[in-house]
């Protein structure tokens, strides 16, 4: 006879622990962000304080949360830096690295953009908006270090509007290896005003099609953008190659 044990209630902490574990996952909570007080948590989530307090403890012995003396909980700034820094040095070293970085954001990012036509709502299309007039200023001022931020928060925001959580924790992930590949390739692509025109409107293509809400030219027009990056940036190492040769006693 089979005994059948009683099923194990979660406790509340669990249970809150669990919706802020899901808002960090979905962007709600930023790494380096305040908590709410408990009381305001406590009134959200129709919970005692002391059910807070015991979540907000859980989310700290896991890593999660930072919690200051006398100054608040803070959502942790390193969470993703084991996967990024490992990357910071394979770029510097190996510029044919750099490839295998495209190849990977071209897969993905065309599934992120696909996602973000299909689902992006008004919040992500005005963060959407914020994020390529930015990029479109910095295009403007011709400053490459501000270019290359807004690059990234432009792909980002594009991530966050998929409502993927994997995707979007993937390319939070990558943001500050993102950010120093932009600044070597831009350096280089942007010599030439044609390519680093064409890159901006390919920008402003895979923003105009999510904002049309058209998966599939959306989808094409970032795997279109990666492409002709990829391709630039061989043909610029190939006329290194060519310069150094040339250089040899």
């Amino acid at each position: 006879m089979e005994i059948k044990m009683p099923r194990k209630t979660p406790r509340v902490a669990d249970l809150v622990m669990q919706e802020l574990e899901a808002m960090m996952l979905d962007g709600q909570l930023k790494a380096g962000e305040k908590l709410p007080p408990e009381r305001a948590l406590a009134e959200r989530f129709q919970v005692s304080r002391p059910s807070i307090r015991e979540a907000i403890q859980k989310l700290v012995a896991k890593g999660l949360v930072d919690s200051r003396q006398g100054g608040g909980n803070y959502i942790c700034q390193n969470m993703s830096a084991s996967f990024s820094d490992p990357l910071h040095a394979l770029l510097e070293g190996h510029p044919e690295a750099r490839q295998d970085l495209l190849e990977y954001r071209t897969t993905i990012e065309g599934a992120c953009a696909w996602y973000a036509a299909l689902r992006a709502d008004e919040h992500d299309l005005t963060r959407l908006a914020e994020c390529f007039t930015a990029l479109r200023l910095a295009h403007e001022k011709d400053d490459r270090q501000d270019e290359a931020g807004a690059d990234v928060q432009f792909h980002l925001a594009i991530a966050e509007a998929s409502h993927n959580v994997v995707f979007y924790q993937m390319m939070k992930g990558l943001c500050a290896v993102l950010e120093r590949s932009l600044l070597l390739n831009i350096s280089g692509l942007y010599q030439r005003q044609d390519t680093r025109s064409r890159i901006f409107e390919q920008h402003k293509a895979i923003y105009e099609a999510i904002c049309a809400a058209k998966p599939e030219a959306a989808k094409l027009a970032s795997e279109q953008h990666l492409g002709f990056v990829g391709i630039s940036l061989i043909e610029m190492q190939r006329e290194q190659n060519r310069l150094a040769r040339a250089l040899l006693p």
